[in-house]
């Protein structure tokens, strides 16, 4: 007879962590439901401009049954926006 241990939130978000500090698409992917929300928006490098940045963020996950099922990342906008900002930093509002 086995016993089902739950499996705590805490738990998970430290696996999914793990999964992505490794990389791995798949194993990442292994720990979201079929159906999920996903809020985020992060390129590496503005386009317009071509400026690489680093933007602090909040990352708010929901997990049922063991699962993700939502995934919303909230970052400085400030930091985005001067990174796409084509007058550059003195001309900045």
């Amino acid at each position: 007879m086995s016993i089902a241990v739950p499996v705590t939130t805490r738990a998970v978000v430290e696996e999914l962590l793990r999964r992505i500090g490794e990389g791995d698409p798949e194993r990442i992917a292994e720990m979201y439901a079929e159906r999920g929300d996903w809020k985020l928006d992060w390129p590496e490098a503005a386009r317009s401009t071509g400026r690489a940045y680093g933007a602090r963020f909040a990352l708010h996950l929901t997990v049922e049954d063991g699962l993700v099922t939502r995934h919303h990342v909230y970052e400085d906008s400030l930091a985005v926006a001067q990174a796409f900002d084509t007058k550059g930093p003195s001309e900045a509002c």
